[in-house]
Protein backbone atom coordinates (compact mmCIF):
# COMPACT_ATOMS: atom_id res chain seq x y z
CA UNK A 1 0.00 0.00 0.00
CA UNK A 2 3.04 2.58 1.26
CA UNK A 3 4.36 1.75 -2.53
CA UNK A 4 0.95 2.85 -4.41
CA UNK A 5 0.43 6.14 -3.18
CA UNK A 6 4.00 6.73 -2.73
CA UNK A 7 5.44 6.72 -6.00
CA UNK A 8 2.06 6.60 -7.96
CA UNK A 9 -0.57 9.78 -8.69
CA UNK A 10 -1.90 8.01 -5.79
CA UNK A 11 -0.26 10.45 -3.59
CA UNK A 12 -2.02 13.46 -4.66
CA UNK A 13 -5.46 12.07 -2.93
CA UNK A 14 -3.73 12.45 0.68
CA UNK A 15 -3.99 16.11 2.06
CA UNK A 16 -0.70 17.24 2.70
CA UNK A 17 0.26 20.42 5.60
CA UNK A 18 0.87 23.49 4.03
CA UNK A 19 3.92 25.93 4.22
CA UNK A 20 3.56 29.15 5.84
CA UNK A 21 4.30 30.93 2.33
CA UNK A 22 1.46 28.71 0.70
CA UNK A 23 -0.93 29.24 3.89
CA UNK A 24 -0.16 33.24 3.31
CA UNK A 25 -0.56 32.99 -0.75
CA UNK A 26 -4.17 30.93 0.21
CA UNK A 27 -5.26 34.04 2.38
CA UNK A 28 -4.31 36.56 0.29
CA UNK A 29 -5.85 34.93 -2.23
CA UNK A 30 -9.19 34.71 0.05
CA UNK A 31 -8.82 38.24 0.44
CA UNK A 32 -8.75 39.28 -2.99
CA UNK A 33 -11.70 37.04 -3.57
CA UNK A 34 -14.25 39.09 -0.99
CA UNK A 35 -12.88 42.72 -2.37
CA UNK A 36 -14.16 41.75 -5.53
CA UNK A 37 -17.49 40.45 -4.74
CA UNK A 38 -17.90 43.32 -3.00
CA UNK A 39 -17.02 45.39 -5.93
CA UNK A 40 -19.57 43.67 -8.19
CA UNK A 41 -22.17 43.77 -5.58
CA UNK A 42 -21.67 47.31 -5.14
CA UNK A 43 -21.33 47.70 -8.98
CA UNK A 44 -24.62 46.14 -9.60
CA UNK A 45 -26.75 47.83 -6.75
CA UNK A 46 -25.67 51.28 -8.94
CA UNK A 47 -26.46 49.69 -12.21
CA UNK A 48 -29.85 48.89 -10.23
CA UNK A 49 -30.34 52.87 -9.37
CA UNK A 50 -29.11 54.26 -12.74
CA UNK A 51 -31.76 51.60 -14.34
CA UNK A 52 -34.23 52.97 -11.98
CA UNK A 53 -33.41 56.57 -12.83
CA UNK A 54 -33.10 56.04 -16.62
CA UNK A 55 -36.68 53.92 -16.58
CA UNK A 56 -38.33 56.86 -14.26
CA UNK A 57 -38.72 55.42 -10.94
CA UNK A 58 -36.57 58.31 -9.78
CA UNK A 59 -39.17 59.19 -7.12
CA UNK A 60 -38.50 56.06 -5.48
CA UNK A 61 -35.03 57.83 -4.35
CA UNK A 62 -34.36 60.57 -1.98
CA UNK A 63 -32.52 63.49 -3.28
CA UNK A 64 -29.66 63.28 -1.18
CA UNK A 65 -29.04 59.81 -1.54
CA UNK A 66 -29.33 56.62 -3.72
CA UNK A 67 -31.11 55.17 -0.74
CA UNK A 68 -34.57 54.40 -1.49
CA UNK A 69 -37.06 56.94 0.04
CA UNK A 70 -38.44 55.96 3.43
CA UNK A 71 -41.05 58.01 3.37
CA UNK A 72 -42.69 57.36 0.80
CA UNK A 73 -45.88 55.55 0.67
CA UNK A 74 -46.45 52.98 -1.76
Amino acid sequence: MYAIFAYTPMRNLIPKELTGSERLELIQLNQELLDVKQELETRNHKLGVMNDLLSGKETNYDSSSVRPNSNRSN
